[in-house]
């Protein structure tokens, strides 16, 4: 079972993130800068954490941005929005600021991590999963939200697939599940109907 936020404790959790990320490294209050564009990234582009960390040079296109998903399902392109476009400025800007100039720079654009951690090398799975630990228990303590309210990076995914707006069709285009059955894991928008005797 994954626990999924709702729209506010998101919101919340991503601002907190925000500033407490751009307090100086490593001081009293502070947590890991590149959390809440991640985050925005996971939640706009309904990604996995793993998927949101892997995102390269070679993602960005001109009508927006190609994401690739694991486990099988499809990937697609998600038109650029003022929100995204910030989130993915955020992440390239981080990445000059905290990357040597001396560090080699693969040509390849898709071997190019636009994801990266406060040395400027790939953030892995575990640091980023840590940093998220800290960054949650830092948000509860300081009562931004509370334990009931905590959630998982995977809570994005879901978070952005139901808010997703449309069809069954546009939301299993836009999660990229190959099964219909999985967006029923996935979704957790109830369906508006109408009574049996509508006519």
């Amino acid at each position: 079972h994954v626990a999924v936020p709702t729209p506010e404790v998101m919101d919340k959790v991503i601002t907190f993130a925000r500033v407490r990320g751009a307090l100086a490294a490593h001081s009293k209050g502070s947590v890991s800068p590149y959390l809440w564009f991640v985050s925005e990234l996971a939640y706009l582009c309904r990604l996995r954490g793993a998927e949101a960390i892997t995102l390269t040079d070679s993602c960005e296109t001109p009508k927006g941005l190609a994401v690739n998903r694991l486990k099988g399902s499809k990937g697609s392109i998600v038109r650029w929005t003022p929100r995204l476009r910030a989130a993915w400025n955020a992440a390239l800007d981080y990445r000059k600021r905290v990357t040597s100039p001396s560090a080699p720079v693969p040509i390849n654009p898709a071997k190019r991590l636009v994801i990266v951690n406060e040395s400027g090398g790939p953030l892995t799975k575990s640091g980023f999963d840590s940093a998220w630990q800290r960054m949650i228990h830092s948000a509860i303590a300081a009562g931004v939200i509370t334990s009931e309210q905590r959630f998982a990076p995977h809570g994005y995914k879901h978070r952005g697939i139901t808010d997703t707006k449309g069809s069954r069709a546009d939301k299993q285009d836009a999660s990229g599940h190959r099964d219909a059955g999985m967006l029923d894991v996935y979704d957790h928008a109830l369906p508006l109907v109408d009574p049996a005797d509508a006519g």
